[in-house]
């Protein structure tokens, strides 16, 4: 029986995800809030067309995908290092340029709520009002702090 833990992805797929991870100052899962911003930073990052797909499900703190956590715990145990260089070809570096200004900034619970909003929306197929109403009931806040995600949303997606 070997020792050896298998990524859920190709290895070079998993390095890119976690270079785009890194590039942008995260990756690592020591505290849950590093697991939690990780998860969404990868998230929008497929979004943007800049790392591989992972699947992910809707969990407490908005998308979760089981296979990223688990490749990064394996990145983790083997202490790779990654060098941070820009992409190739040019548009690639473009499209990580506008995830890089979507994540500045950014608070981990507003990452949360956007991410979850945005999964609501794109992935889920709910109409933007019953979106909303969703988040307000998973995410336990106020219509208004749902109302300025939506607008968030809007203006951030309407470009993208």
């Amino acid at each position: 029986m070997s020792d050896i833990k298998e990524f859920t992805k190709p290895q070079d797929a998993v390095f890119l995800a976690y270079n785009v991870l890194k590039r942008l100052g995260w990756g690592d899962i020591d505290t849950l809030e590093q697991r939690i911003r990780s998860q969404k930073i990868q998230y929008f990052a497929q979004f943007f067309g800049v790392a591989p797909e992972y699947n992910f499900n809707l969990y407490l703190h908005g998308p979760y995908s089981p296979g990223l956590a688990k490749d990064l715990y394996i990145l983790r145990d083997m202490d790779i290092k990654i060098e941070n260089e820009n992409f190739v070809p040019e548009e690639l570096e473009e499209r990580f340029a506008k995830l890089h200004t979507l994540i500045t900034g950014r608070s981990t619970k507003n990452l949360e709520l956007l991410a979850t909003f945005h999964w609501l929306v794109n992935i889920a197929k709910l109409n933007p009002a019953d979106a909303k109403k969703n988040l307000v009931q998973l995410k336990s806040i106020s219509l208004r702090e749902a109302e300025g995600i939506v607008q968030e949303f809007n203006k951030i997606f309407a470009k993208a």
